[in-house]
């Protein structure tokens, strides 16, 4: 299956976020995805980054912040969470992220710059790897 690993991502979403408009529970329809195979579906969406990031720097920006936050946690954040939770903290690069999450809440689109992107997605790279290693 060409995007089994983003089934696994968007299933372990559901279960743990998910709401039940109408019909079962969703626990009592879907099985839990075990969180290895949640993390490693993640690492495959993030790791173009810091290629991608220039074309889409909201979604990328604070995908990046959801995953660092939500592997330190072991814990399943939206990108709105994640934004928050970096926001939250004594970071670089908080008006970047600042933006982002502006961006995202209101759909503008500010003027980004490119190099502070690409050190963006590297370093928070850097730091997803380091915890991915004992997540995986």
């Amino acid at each position: 299956i060409p995007h089994a690993k983003e089934v696994r991502e968007c299933g372990a979403v559901i279960y743990e976020r998910g709401l039940c408009v109408f019909g079962k529970d969703i626990k009592a329809v879907f099985s839990p995805v075990p969180r290895k195979y949640y993390w490693q579906s993640v690492a495959n969406d993030i790791k173009d980054a810091p290629d991608s990031i220039v074309g889409d720097p909201v979604y990328h920006t604070l995908n990046l912040c959801r995953t660092f936050y939500g592997l330190k946690g072991d814990a399943i954040y939206s990108k709105k969470e994640g934004g928050e939770k970096y926001l939250a903290g004594e970071n670089e690069s908080s008006e970047l992220v600042r933006r982002a999450l502006h961006d995202y809440e209101s759909g503008e689109m500010s003027t980004y710059d490119g190099l502070e992107l690409k050190t963006f997605a590297h370093t928070m790279l850097s730091k997803i790897e380091l915890l991915l290693d004992s997540a995986v």
